[in-house]
């Protein structure tokens, strides 16, 4: 008869509860998303509807989401590491250019 195991004691996890602000943008700022094309050498401007989700989870502090631009195209971007991932894993880097009457700035 093998020996008795010891139980392994209790563990008790507790998340701390995240409130989500949203921030909104001054009159006169635009955030304008783009995505960099290494073949190309250049950046690349999300469509409309890209951009506007993007946007939205910035402003809802959002650090990860999933988005589907196309029939066929599942998106992972991270907000955090500033990249898309495709769900094969491919990585490309993204960028916010904040622009108001005055400037234009680079969120990288």
């Amino acid at each position: 008869m093998p020996p008795k195991r010891k139980a392994a004691p209790a563990v008790a996890i507790t998340t701390p509860a995240v409130s989500v602000e949203t921030i909104s943008l001054p009159p006169g700022v635009k955030i304008t998303w783009q995505l960099e094309d290494k073949a190309k050498d250049t950046w690349v401007v999300y469509s409309t509807e890209v951009q506007d989700a993007l946007t939205a989870a910035v402003m809802s502090s959002r650090k990860q989401f999933n988005l589907t631009a196309g029939p066929r195209s599942a998106l992972t971007i991270d907000m955090e590491k500033m990249v898309q991932r495709t769900s094969k894993g491919a990585e490309k880097r993204v960028r916010g250019l904040v622009e108001t009457k005055e400037e234009t700035l680079k969120s990288r």
